[in-house]
């Protein structure tokens, strides 16, 4: 079953990067029936080129990220996350010392589900669902942890703009991102450390696990986890508050 759904999802992503090329393709045509000489089949070659590249990089992007987080067209603002929450909204704000302490009085409304950091949620554990057991905040290093109960843990460092309700718990803004889990390749937990530097993400590991640029979105929140497993971007509108 899983092969099976594993050929759709690449067929659809070829075909994906196939209309990609072919939309590109007809404007490069254009531009070659409006200027037949050595520009136009210049300027035809080059936009043939584009197409190619653009489309290979639709279909990398719809077989990595998977093909409806791709696709998905349901957006709202990202600028509704800096909005409060409703009165009667089961969204709320908090701060961080808040929130360790609705955790460790077990007063949180969000127990635990699936880790997306900068939206990177493939292997190391982020596929799998992972209770809350702990929260704590160091105040001399601005560090927010979340300890879960299968030992693995999330730090964040300067976090920012926290909201929390039933089914998610969201950090907007962070200026690193640690997260620790147990690995049979080693004897300690193994890391993936997430460094913010102006517009681009930078990753650190003592594993070999080998990320792709498409894997980390800038615009996606520092932290999110989710209680089922779902596309949802920064901007999506089951986590932005309101």
């Amino acid at each position: 079953m899983k092969t099976i759904i594993e050929a759709i999802r690449m067929t659809i992503a070829v075909g994906m990067g196939i209309l990609a090329s072919f939309a590109i393709g007809i404007l490069g045509l254009l531009i070659y029936d409006k200027n037949r000489g050595f520009v136009g089949i210049l300027i035809t070659a080059l936009v043939g080129l584009l197409a190619i590249y653009v489309g290979y990089q639709v279909y990398k992007t719809a077989r990595r990220r998977g093909i409806l987080e791709f696709s998905a067209a349901v957006h709202t603002s990202p600028d509704m996350d800096n909005l409060e929450p409703s009165g009667n909204s089961e969204v709320r704000r908090v701060n961080i010392r808040e929130y360790v302490g609705f955790v460790n009085n077990g007063e949180d409304l969000f127990k635990g589900g699936y880790l997306r950091i900068w939206g990177d949620w493939k292997g190391r554990d982020l596929e799998q669902i992972h209770s809350i057991k702990e929260a704590r905040y160091v105040n001399s290093e601005n560090l927010f942890q979340i300890i879960f109960q299968d030992e693995s843990q999330v730090s964040v460092w300067n976090p920012q703009i926290i909201t929390e309700s039933p089914t998610y718990l969201k950090i907007l803004k962070a200026g690193k991102v640690r997260w620790e889990w147990k690995s049979s390749n080693h004897s300690d937990k193994s890391y993936y450390d997430y460094f913010r530097e102006n517009k681009r993400i930078r990753t650190e590991t003592n594993t070999d696990w080998k990320d792709d640029p498409i894997d980390v979105l800038l615009g996606e929140p520092a932290l999110l986890i989710i209680k089922k497993k779902q596309t949802i971007g920064n901007n999506s509108s089951c986590c932005t508050t309101h």
